[in-house]
């Protein structure tokens, strides 16, 4: 612990952990025995297909090993129980091969060919050994799944499976979740949309809001905005909310720095790193809980924390309104390594400064210089990068890339605002050139920036294309990525480490429901 924040960094601490939220367990029974065919019209290449017979041919008596792969009908957060019994004693271990998985192309690839740069143990498979028989098992771990592959068997007694049952977890509340009516003048697209975003939030709902269930586990700011979002119009879970921010300010380093993302552990909580970008949406995120809770004891309490995340990225600019090089550990804004991530960081950071002086106004603590530090930028950041000849934002990088990236930060941190913006909006959805986002995460600030400007009907046509896309796809929830020409895109080398229900995926919903109270 360091003393940044003296004993209120402890205090958070043990509000965090008096806050932890109650995990919620229901019982899923599969809909189905199938197995897996390359198919060159299926997403990623592989389907899946029902095997003859149902689910009764599972619970017929077998000797010798047999394999069989379940599908639960969803994607479950969770753990399986297996009910079983055997003829005879064992006369020899009991082992029971499993693989878990959320898509037919994880279900279908063998995981040994895994050749990514993260660690393979994110890949949900092994094996359980029993020395003596249980008639119940339940796997300890908790998983993220549709499909369960499960090999079990042996030479000298017959096997009888009796049941194998999902048990999904997961901190939202059912109840408090109310669907989208036909009546809310959405189209059947629209509300599916909506349902699989409020689906893939309600599987990354757990001790904490996790960006991925499958990978990886962990609370980062990034994820949290966007789930704090959706969950403010859809399960309201506000305490799990301010959980979150109590373990990020808690886990502050020595500057005050709050961390990109932490971990939740049996005995307390971890920072996991730094990422610049996130820590200065702390502000607009205050803001943002302060109008769906209404809880300004709260807001007030990290009100400095955000401030402090402010006067930490100032010192990463120079007089120019430039980022030093080196000055930074990460800035995060999509994931593409082709994209120069300085430019659209500054125009978050005129975002950060703006939210975080309306929040100030709405707490009765005005804090003007910060309009005044974004009006001062802005003016500078206009003289050096809009290209007159396109009509867009350069950025400060050699090539003056064209990104949308910059463009949307741009927008959202009111370096041009009325009239201009609009037209930068416009010129950005035609723009050939223009490098486009690779992650919903980007999307996400892609429909912010096209809402802010009254751009409604973009925002539902982006929302349908993207979206709807994953849908048409058959994906459950939503993925971490998804690059449409090119479905085995990863950042991490190996399409098999992607998470395919993203926290971050799930922000379509929070303006499809915005679009919907607008008709009512």
């Amino acid at each position: 612990m360091n003393s940044f924040y003296g004993t209120k960094q402890s205090q958070w601490l043990k509000k965090a952990e008096k806050t932890r939220p109650v995990i919620h367990e229901t019982r899923v029974e599969p809909v189905a025995l199938i197995r897996t065919k390359a198919d060159a019209k299926a997403w990623q290449g592989v389907k899946t297909e029902r095997i003859p017979g149902g689910l009764q041919e599972f619970q017929k008596p077998y000797h010798w090993p047999k394999t069989w792969i379940f599908d639960f009908g969803r994607h479950v957060t969770g753990t399986i129980e297996i009910q079983w019994e055997i003829s005879s004693l064992n006369d020899s271990p009991l082992r029971i091969d499993f693989k878990f998985a959320e898509t037919p192309y994880e279900l279908a690839t063998d995981f040994e060919t895994y050749h990514g740069h993260l660690d393979r143990s994110w890949l949900q498979d092994g094996a359980l050994v029993l020395d003596e028989f249980q008639p119940v098992i339940r796997f300890s771990r908790r998983y993220a799944f549709r499909y369960v592959k499960l090999r079990l068997g042996a030479p000298n007694f017959d096997i009888h499976i009796k049941s194998v049952t999902a048990l999904a977890q997961s901190s939202a509340e059912d109840s408090r979740y109310t669907p989208i009516s036909a009546g809310s003048g959405l189209t059947a697209q629209e509300i599916a949309i909506d349902k699989c975003s409020a689906w893939t939030l309600h599987e990354c709902m757990q001790g904490l809001f996790e960006d991925g269930p499958k990978r990886d586990r962990r609370l980062w700011l990034g994820d949290l905005r966007v789930q704090a979002l959706v969950n403010g119009v859809t399960y309201r879970n506000f305490d799990l909310v301010e959980h979150c921010l109590y373990i990020l300010a808690g886990s502050c380093n020595e500057k005050g720095e709050i961390p990109g993302a932490a971990y939740a552990l049996s005995h307390g909580f971890a920072a996991s790193c730094m990422v610049q970008t996130y820590a200065l949406l702390l502000g607009p995120m205050l803001l943002e809980h302060y109008r769906f809770s209404q809880n300004a004891k709260f807001c007030k309490e990290l009100y400095p924390v955000a401030l402090r995340q402010i006067e930490l990225f100032r010192k990463l600019i120079d007089d120019k309104g430039m980022i030093i090089p080196g000055s930074y550990s990460w800035l995060f804004i999509d994931h593409d390594a082709e994209l120069y991530k300085e430019t659209p960081s500054l125009g978050l950071y005129l975002f950060s400064l703006r939210r975080a002086a309306e929040l100030g106004e709405c707490l009765g603590l005005p804090h003007p210089e910060l309009v005044e530090e974004a009006e001062k930028l802005s003016k500078l950041l206009f003289q050096r990068c809009f290209d007159k000849e396109t009509g867009l934002f350069r950025a400060d990088d050699k090539n003056r890339q064209l990104s949308w990236a910059t463009q949307v930060w741009f927008l959202l941190g009111e370096v041009v605002k009325g009239d201009a913006a609009r037209q930068v909006w416009s010129k950005t959805l035609k723009s050939p050139d223009a490098l486009r986002p690779h992650t919903p995460y980007l999307w996400c600030s892609v429909l912010e920036a096209g809402w802010m400007l009254g751009k409604t009907a973009d925002v539902r046509k982006i929302i349908r294309d993207y979206w709807g896309g994953m849908l048409k796809r058959k994906l459950d929830t939503f993925p971490e990525v998804f690059v449409p020409e090119n479905p085995m895109f990863s950042s991490y080398g190996d399409c098999l480490m992607n998470s395919d229900c993203h926290a971050w995926s799930c922000g379509a919903g929070y303006y499809l429901r915005l679009i919907a109270d607008q008709r009512a």
